[in-house]
């Protein structure tokens, strides 16, 4: 993702109005106001004593430059107060009249829904997410406000919400912005063979401002087994610290690792084409399984042949994905490309999770543009929080032979086999870290098989929620032509593994099922794939 977005969210709070004289507007911008954006939902597992949140502040409409100083503030943990809280101040985000305080009320509102569970409807969706775009992209011009709680350790496993009340001097008259944010202390719904990571972070290795050391603590505390560091190639190049699996970055992931939290060296580069000797970027993309940045230059590859060098980079171990489709800035744009295996749905300061979404809608029609490759390539869901100094809590589920394989490999062991589900597609993915998955007649997401038309298929779908909540479920097939099987309105519980079956008769030719799961939470299947 961008190297200036720094926000975990797009969650707004209250938008205040600053209607006083001692900070007048500016002629025709109407009152001064400001709102802050925090992460809207956190995740730690039980014991964990600091936690660490970002917040960004944007306003129009001053005078002067935009910006109040932070001279207090308050935390509640469901009513009462957090004892122990310092900050770390930063700069607040100018709109300058990009979007009005009008848009960014909208925008605050549908996001709170969404978070809950209630969807903007397709008819209102494009504006909304052309708003929140905008807004992401005044948020990436400053970085967060940085809280830090301890004391935390003490409570108890269960859903929380943080009350976050940040006092501002502006000028000569002070400024209060509040905000409710959800924590679950938990974690992470697992089942046999599946592991949790985040796919897509940077380090101190290029523009991260954590160490890989600090990034494996706090992945830990958050309870991901696995952390795929995509650090830019041009610092990497420039530094030479990944010239090999020998090399200061690989070797600084190794050491970080543990069977608990395993890091792993990745890598993100810029693709694109040069019109008149002027650089033109296409995207981004994310670089698996590499051995070294050999060949991996950024700003130096087209589409298909930056991915191309990433699959060809450690033989049949690497493999490539495409970062934040629909990205504000960095947006990818070649949607002829073939040979590559996974796409985010959900990545950096996303609002918007729900079918009709910008980064769901692209991978739905690349589903249905790429469905007669995937016994080869394909483009498996994926997630990443794109964190370069707070996180984002979503959650890439990958599915091993066992768990035992993974506790009794070594480093590069435990790499080979994430790579290679990677590869093959046995990824779920979630917003909270719900795990939700399919199987068709025992085959895994990812897989290829063949059926005879009108023949029985049997589906197993499950289903362990992070949050307590109302869920809906819906099995589909290709890009929404039919719902196999649904489940609106369901009661669930945090924790609790709830499984369902459903019998289906193959209406022949080839076709690709996946699971949508929306309201407390959202997540996506990669599908399987059936061939007459």
């Amino acid at each position: 993702m961008s190297r200036r977005m720094l926000v975990s969210g797009l969650v707004l709070a209250v938008v205040a109005v600053l209607g006083f004289s001692a900070v007048p507007a500016r002629a025709g911008e109407g009152d001064p106001w400001a709102a802050v954006v925090g992460p809207g939902f956190v995740r730690y597992i039980p014991g964990v004593d600091r936690w660490e949140l970002g917040f960004k502040v944007v306003g129009d409409g001053w005078e002067q430059s935009i910006g109040g100083a932070l001279t207090g503030l308050r935390v509640l943990v469901n009513g009462s107060p957090v004892q122990t809280v310092s900050w770390v101040d930063a700069p607040w985000g100018k709109v300058d009249g990009r979007l009005s305080q009008a848009s960014v009320r909208e925008v605050r509102q549908a996001a709170l829904d969404e978070l809950h569970g209630r969807a903007p409807s397709p008819v209102d969706l494009p504006h909304l997410e052309r708003a929140a775009l905008i807004l992401e992209e005044v948020l990436a011009e400053v970085p967060p406000i940085v809280l830090t709680l301890q004391g935390m350790a003490g409570l108890a496993e269960g859903e929380y919400t943080l009350d976050v009340s940040l006092d501002f001097q502006v000028g000569a008259r002070s400024l209060t912005l509040s905000e409710p944010l959800d924590v679950v202390v938990a974690a992470i719904p697992t089942a046999p063979g599946w592991f949790a990571g985040d796919y897509h972070m940077h380090s101190t290795y290029s523009d991260g401002t954590k160490s890989l050391i600090t990034l494996t603590y706090d992945l830990g505390n958050a309870g991901y087994y696995i952390g795929y560091v995509t650090d830019h190639a041009a610092s990497l190049i420039s530094s030479g610290a990944f010239t090999s699996m020998t090399a200061a970055y690989p070797e600084a992931c190794r050491t970080c690792s543990s069977t608990s939290t395993s890091m792993f060296p990745g890598v993100e580069i810029e693709i694109g084409h040069t019109v008149l000797g002027i650089w033109n970027g296409d995207g981004h993309c994310l670089g698996y399984g590499v051995a070294s940045t050999s060949g991996l230059n950024d700003k130096y590859w087209g589409p298909q042949a930056g991915l191309d060098q990433i699959n060809a980079n450690n033989g049949t171990q690497s493999n490539s994905g495409i970062a934040h489709p629909a990205h504000p800035i960095y947006n990818w744009e070649d949607w002829t490309v073939l040979r590559y295996y996974g796409i985010e749905l959900m990545s950096g300061p996303q609002t918007y999770f729900d079918v009709y979404a910008g980064h769901p809608s692209r991978w739905r029609s690349e589903c249905a543009r790429l469905q007669a490759s995937s016994s080869s390539y394909k483009p498996s869901v994926r997630t990443g929080s794109d964190c370069h100094s707070t996180w984002q809590s979503y959650v890439t589920h990958v599915k091993l032979a066992s768990d035992s394989i993974w506790f009794a490999s070594d480093w590069a062991g435990r790499r080979a086999l994430v790579d290679a589900a990677l590869k093959a597609g046995k990824t779920t993915i979630s917003r909270k870290g719900s795990l939700p998955y399919i199987t068709a007649d025992g085959y895994e997401v990812g897989s290829t098989y063949t059926k005879a038309s009108g023949a029985a298929v049997s589906f197993t779908i499950y289903l362990k929620p992070a949050v307590t909540g109302t869920y809906n479920l819906y099995l589909y097939r290709d890009n929404l032509a039919s719902t196999v099987w649904s489940k609106t309105s369901q009661a669930l519980t945090a924790g609790t593994a709830y499984t369902w079956t459903t019998s289906y008769t193959y209406p022949g030719s080839n076709h690709y099922y996946w699971l949508y799961v929306s309201g407390a939470d959202y997540g996506y299947t990669t599908p399987i794939y059936l061939r007459q």
